[in-house]
Order: structure tokens, then C-alpha cells, then sequence
């Protein structure tokens, strides 16, 4: 539930980031692509997808249509794959993930598939496990009468960019 939950939560923020990137269908994938491969965003990307984590280098390995199960072209689908080097912060030894986007027949992302990594934990599994953690303190919170525990929390995240103050909401609660 909670892998599912973070995956989904990668991909509506990916969704949202790409959403302005909507053009020609020519321009579309070139679009998406400079997206993809920008350094921050694709920083951001393995951050999440393996936490703590260094990104290293981006090489697309292949772009193209979109089969069905039966090996059907589906109509205007495309996707995009993407290698990504990266440096764990935990064992600092370095890592390979691949990852393919998903685009529909509007050029709109729609889904993400992780195809392999070199990594011993598979992707998201640090952030599902720090997704579970928070959002048991916040049902544990609830469960307690409080009431306004998740909004401090997006609050201090949202506008003060502060983790370690983020936490400390988080464990008054708790301790």
C-alpha cells in the first residue's frame, strides 16, 4: 500500500511538473526529454526513488511506442528510458537504476516503471518506509485528538524548507 502510495506520489508529481510541457506532438517528447535529462530534476528523481542518494550521470537508453500485452502498438503512447549512476549516501558505493516514463496519446505522463537496478533495495523503499513513518504519526496524532499535526508538517516542509524542524513537530508528538 505504502510502495503503491509513494510511486503514485512520484508519478502525480512528475505529471505536475510535466503538465506545462504540453506543444506539438514533435516538440512534445524533445520537451520532455530536456525535462528528463535537466540535472536537478533528474537529481530529484533518483532522490526519491532511492533516498539518500547522489545523483552521478543521466543516459537515456532508448525512447519509442508503447505495446499492449498481445505486442499491439497502442495508438500515440510513447515512453522514454532512462539509466541513472548514482551514489548512495548510506555505503557510499555507486549504483545503477533504470526507469521508463510513460506518455499518452496527449503527451501526458502517466505512469513510471522501474526495469532494473544494481542497488540491493529496489527503488522507493526508503521513502515508502519514511512515507509509513510519517503517516503513522499523523493517524497516531489524530487518534490522540490532535488535529493540525499533518498541516504544521506540509507547512514547515512547504515553506521553510526545514527537515530537521519538520521531524521535531513530528516527534513532539510522539515522545
Amino acid at each position: 500500500m505504502i510502495r503503491c502510495m509513494t510511486s503514485l506520489c512520484l508519478a502525480s508529481a512528475l505529471a505536475i511538473c510535466m503538465a506545462p510541457i504540453a506543444a506539438s506532438a514533435g516538440d512534445a517528447i524533445a520537451k520532455k526529454r530536456a525535462w528528463l535529462e535537466n540535472r536537478d530534476n533528474a537529481g530529484f528523481v533518483i532522490a526519491v526513488a532511492h533516498f539518500p542518494c547522489q545523483l552521478k550521470r543521466i543516459t537515456q537508453v532508448q525512447s519509442g511506442t508503447v505495446t499492449n500485452g498481445s505486442g499491439r502498438t497502442i495508438p500515440g503512447h510513447s515512453f522514454l528510458e532512462y539509466t541513472y549512476e548514482w551514489k548512495s549516501a548510506v555505503d557510499d558505493m555507486s549504483y545503477q537504476t533504470t526507469l521508463t516514463y510513460f506518455f499518452d496519446d496527449q503527451d501526458d505522463f502517466y505512469s513510471l516503471k522501474t526495469d532494473r537496478t544494481t542497488a540491493t533495495l529496489q527503488p522507493f523503499v526508503a521513502a515508502e518506509l519514511i512515507v509509513g513513518l510519517v503517516s503513522e504519526a499523523f493517524e497516531n496524532n489524530e487518534d490522540n485528538g490532535g488535529k493540525h499535526l499533518g498541516q504544521a508538517f506540509v507547512n514547515v516542509l512547504r515553506n521553510e524548507k526545514d527537515v530537521k524542524k519538520a521531524m521535531e513537530i513530528l516527534l513532539d508528538t510522539q515522545i
